[in-house]
């Protein structure tokens, strides 16, 4: 038997949290520049339109209220429109809704995603589904039928 360590890193940065400094951007490209150029742990990067630059006041704060594996809800408490930064890999079959309403899902510093929030305290629900899941599993339903079929003949 091997001894295990866990280590706690002090520099983590929260799952999700709300963005003071943010950066429009137009495509990846000029995202990867921006962020070389910021700390990312004060300042997002998005690729789209973003709220104003505003330092963050006291009192706003973004937490995560329940997450599972491909779904995620967060309590989102603002003094004006701000950038939440989730620490999600940004992907086309992720959905969002921002109380209960959908809600875009903006690319954050390349690879994370972001949702704009209104001033208040907001909940914000990602989701996720593969894109092709249903064809997927009819394709292959109707494989394996074909193989029962063909294995029947012999």
């Amino acid at each position: 038997h091997r001894d295990l360590a866990v280590y706690r890193n002090p520099a983590e940065l929260p799952p999700a949290r709300l963005m003071g400094e943010v950066t429009a951007v137009a495509d990846e490209d000029a995202a990867v520049a921006a962020l070389r150029r910021l700390d990312a742990r004060r300042a997002a990067v998005v690729e789209g339109p973003a709220p104003a630059d505003a330092p963050l006041e006291e009192g706003e704060s973004a937490s995560v209220d329940s997450f599972r594996p491909g779904a995620l809800a967060i309590v989102a408490r603002a003094a004006r429109e701000r950038l939440l930064l989730v620490s999600e890999v940004w992907h086309p079959g992720w959905s969002a809704t921002l109380d209960g309403q959908p809600a875009s899902i903006l690319k954050a510093d390349v690879a994370l995603m972001g949702v704009v929030v209104p001033a208040g305290e907001h909940r914000v629900s990602l989701r996720f589904r593969p894109l092709h899941l249903w064809p997927a599993v009819c394709l292959t339903a109707l494989s394996a039928l074909a193989c029962l079929v063909l294995a029947r003949r012999r």
